[in-house]
């Protein structure tokens, strides 16, 4: 492939003395010499940089060139000022990627559309400038947008989705239709020439027994066959039209065995094996037609993959060993902060629930609220995070509802006093200078401490509880003569409600704190930090218990963010999107657990912490650590 630097636009800004007798014939020479000799020249002076055997892109959003030239330069001189000066600025430019707001690279084209797929599928691809070039499909539902992508870029659609980690394959084929999943299919699979039936029937097999059945919830028939079809294209080549009916064979066949009785499964198994299609179309009925590809392999082979799949159903899978992937890797970072809340004595008073322990209960409704309100019922029914929090698969929605409709008032304020004594400990919560933030139509209201921008009270919204839900939190605020930073239409009520506590409105405050200037400058972020918390409505937590439940994961998140440089201070979307938002695997070893985390968007950032390379033991899981490494 030829490589090319392509420059999008050029905005150019001539700055000549005041007294200058013909600025304008200076601009149209310098135009001039921009429009007609400006691409030669670059693509002459940058031949080297660029081999074309280096597949990678690289785009600049921004690219900032101050030069001081002399207008009676000829026209070469001009130019290779300008090359130089373009040259020098875009090496440092492309030196800083960690600058993600303007740079980007990616190692293929494959890659870039990996990418591409991978954020469209999650629902955030639009926030993201260097996807511009997909700018024409915006306007699609995300099924057909990913459909047209994969199958537009031909070569690369099929790299980029043998590019994506299992987890991350998962979630585009969930995003795509049964009928634009066949389309994909039918695609790859008409790129090559078809292969012989009963090799691609045995290469279906052999990345069927690849792929945990977990892999498959969540997926119709379409769905699985394009990832079966695309896990043995990854392990063994790709064999085309055969290897997508071998497939979907397999697919069919396993489907059978588990929906027929003893007897019935027994004759479907007979009749392959004796590769009679008549008794297969009376075992299989109208799936005959689809099994018949399996007719070509050799009825030893065929009866021993029959049998593997017919135990599949009752067959405990070894999780000793078993790799197991998650969506939600991001919360192998937050865990940690999890267990260092004081939640032994906060749920102390809590009511268990018949399936689990409160205290289990309650760390399991945190971390779906730090992975934010859009992906709660995906998390709710994760696997592989029951197990870790120790969540019975028997817990329902039925089941939290039931156990948080016991939890009395007293006990949520008991848990939120302990949380908040905790933090004062801590040094997190000093009551020396505090925010009330009122969302300007009905909603709740939220105190926010200003040492660490901690929340230390959200309540319902209501004008007339609002000076009692104030009471307890503005106690501390009251013994060290501290300040409260408050709307001016709230300053009449809240000064005679608590006359020995300074108040002032936000216009009024003249702190010199960088860190009260901060929280104040992002108060606008803030309902938008309380929707991404918030649980769905099918939770039906009472509002008490869920905004409580808010505070702690706001807790959680923001002592996440203290440890990113730079970062400390980002509303809690951005956090998650950036910082969070990425697959990860855990496998099961003797002495610990080993967690091959993904990439999200700002991983160097997050390389620079060491959190997405470290070890450690979560309290209620023994002594076997949590070992994070990088995906590779």
């Amino acid at each position: 492939m030829e490589s090319r630097l392509q420059v999008r636009r050029v905005r150019a800004e001539y700055l000549v003395p005041a007294d200058h007798p013909s600025p304008e014939r200076i601009k149209d020479r310098l135009d001039r010499e921009l429009s007609v000799q400006l691409a030669t020249t670059l693509s002459s002076a940058f031949a080297s940089w660029f081999s074309d055997t280096d597949p990678s892109i690289w785009l600049v959003r921004r690219l900032d060139i101050d030069l001081a030239v002399n207008t009676g330069w000829s026209s070469e001189q001009l130019t290779r000022a300008f090359t130089a000066q373009f040259g020098r600025t875009l090496g440092a430019t492309l030196d800083d990627s960690a600058e993600r707001n303007n740079v980007v690279h990616f190692s293929s084209r494959a890659a870039f559309l990996a990418s591409f797929l991978q954020d469209l599928a999650a629902g955030h691809a639009w926030k993201h400038w260097y996807y511009e070039a997909f700018d024409g499909l915006r306007m699609l539902a995300t099924s057909a947008a990913l459909r047209t992508a994969i199958c537009d870029q031909s070569e690369p659609g099929r790299e980029a989705l043998l590019l994506l980690s299992t987890g991350e394959l998962q979630d585009v084929l969930r995003a795509l239709s049964r009928q634009d999943a066949d389309r994909v299919l039918d695609h790859l699979a008409a790129m090559v020439v078809a292969g012989d039936e009963a090799t691609c029937c045995d290469m279906a097999w052999q990345a069927w027994q690849t792929i945990k059945p977990s892999a498959f919830d969540q997926l119709d028939r379409s769905q699985r066959a394009l990832l079966l079809y695309l896990t043995a294209s990854r392990d063994g080549g790709e064999l085309g039209l055969n290897l997508k009916r071998a497939a979907f064979s397999l697919l069919c066949l396993a489907d059978r065995l588990a929906s027929e009785s003893a007897a019935q499964r027994e004759q479907l198994i007979r009749a392959l094996t004796n590769g009679t299609l008549v008794e297969l179309y009376q075992a299989a009925r109208s799936d005959a037609a689809v099994l018949s590809p399996l007719l070509r392999c050799s009825p030893d082979w065929l009866r021993e993959v029959a049998d593997s799949i017919n135990q599949q159903p009752s067959e405990t899978p070894d999780e000793s060993t078993a790799r197991r992937y998650t969506s939600f890797g991001g919360a192998f970072l937050l865990l940690p902060f999890i267990d260092d809340l004081p939640l032994v004595e906060a749920c102390r008073t809590f009511p268990h629930a018949d399936e689990a322990a409160a205290i289990s209960l309650v760390r399991f409704l945190l971390l779906i609220k730090c992975c934010g309100q859009r992906n709660a019922q995906r998390t709710f029914s994760d696997p592989l995070f029951r197990d870790l929090l120790l969540i019975s698969p028997t817990v329902s929605m039925e089941s939290i509802r039931d156990w948080q409709s016991r939890i009395a008032i007293t006990d949520v304020q008991q848990f939120l006093h302990t949380l908040l004594e905790w933090q004062r400990s801590q040094g997190s919560v000093t009551g020396q200078e505090q925010i009330l933030f009122r969302m300007e139509v009905q909603g709740p209201n939220v105190l926010i401490d200003a040492s660490r921008g901690l929340w230390v009270m959200a309540d319902s919204g209501e004008p007339t509880e609002l000076v009692d839900a104030l009471r307890v939190p503005l106690g501390q605020l009251e013994n060290n003569s501290g300040v409260l930073l408050c709307d001016s239409s709230l300053i009449g009520e809240l000064r005679a409600a608590f006359p020995s506590i300074k108040i002032l409105s936000m216009t009024e405050a003249d702190s010199e704190e960088d860190q009260v200037r901060s929280i104040h400058a992002r108060l606008d972020k803030t309902p938008y930090e309380l929707e991404h918390l918030a649980l769905p409505d099918s939770f039906q937590l009472s509002p008490c218990f869920d905004l409580a439940l808010s505070i702690a994961a706001q807790h959680v998140m923001r002592a996440f963010a203290q440890q990113l440089h730079g970062f400390a201070q980002s509303n809690l979307l951005y956090l998650w999107t950036n910082f969070l938002d990425f697959p990860a695997s855990v496998e099961e070893e003797p002495d610990r657990r080993v967690v091959q985390v993904g990439r999200p968007p700002l991983r160097l950032v997050l390389g620079f912490t060491g959190c997405m390379r470290q070890s450690y033991r979560l309290s209620w899981l023994g002594d076997r650590p949590l070992t994070l490494f990088e995906e590779i």
